[in-house]
């Protein structure tokens, strides 16, 4: 089915996020190829003020899929960089969300967190935090489908540019029918910041930050919301006391 389920059962331990479908998304951006634009020079795209945020790198996604899956990981589109845990691994998922999404299961208040405006930097800031002090080594922002549809069908036309603010060329990721990971090292503000204008001009991809040393994934979701899965009962109880709330569930 093209559309797919909005919402994902707790007992697959898959996000229980309102998204659609790769097929789907796919369909809406393939008629709306103009939106898109990007243009390179001697090997860059050309852009005008830029300012560079900070350094990464790029992780192949051979490498990305061996680290995460051999920490219970498991992929859920082939060659994406959308990860959950498999169902008999006993997880625990918090959901941070900025703006009320009644679309959202009922099943799921319980786990909701809701953050204060503007929820884009309230999210990215308490995220960062999170990452700094509650999740340490290096982070890893991959997009939910693959880089090449992003680029090249979906968000190019401001993507390009915030990839390239980090010191990365984006036709090199632009060319990868995959979810190959950027990898992001502290301190915290260059993610920081991706993370605030992925929260602020995505409307229908979503992406993941993964923690391959914490047995923790974070989607970045389209409706301005961070949903947080992880095996490890003590960094659900530090997201908890970052945001408030209870952390009984």
């Amino acid at each position: 089915m093209v559309d797919g389920a909005r919402t994902r059962d707790p007992k697959d331990h898959n996000l229980v996020l309102c998204q659609l479908s790769y097929d789907h998304r796919k369909q809406m951006f393939l008629t709306d190829l103009h939106r898109v634009s990007i243009v390179r020079f001697h090997g860059y795209y050309a852009r005008q003020n830029i300012r560079k945020i900070g350094m990464a790198r790029i992780i192949e996604y051979q490498t990305v899929l061996q680290r995460l899956t051999a920490q219970g990981l498991r992929c859920h589109y082939p060659n994406g960089g959308s990860f959950g845990f498999a169902p008999e691994a006993k997880t625990f998922v918090r959901g941070w969300i900025g703006p009320p999404d009644p679309s959202i299961r009922r099943s799921m208040q319980d786990v909701i967190r809701a953050v204060a405006v503007p929820y884009e930097r309230t999210l990215a800031e308490l995220a960062a935090r999170a990452w700094e002090h509650d999740l340490p080594g290096e982070a890893w922002l991959m997009p939910a489908a693959h880089w090449s549809f992003e680029l090249r069908h979906g968000n190019g036309d401001w993507l390009a540019e915030l990839i390239q603010s980090i010191g990365l060329d984006p036709e090199l990721l632009a060319q990868k029918t995959d979810a190959a990971a950027i990898e992001f090292s502290p301190p915290a503000a260059p993610l920081r910041q991706v993370l605030e204008r992925l929260l602020q001009r995505l409307l229908v991809s979503d992406f993941c930050i993964a923690f391959p040393r914490r047995g923790t994934v974070c989607t970045v979701h389209h409706h301005k919301q961070l949903w947080w899965v992880t095996t490890q009962r003590p960094v659900i109880d530090a997201l908890d006391r970052l945001i408030g709330g209870d952390s009984s569930c």
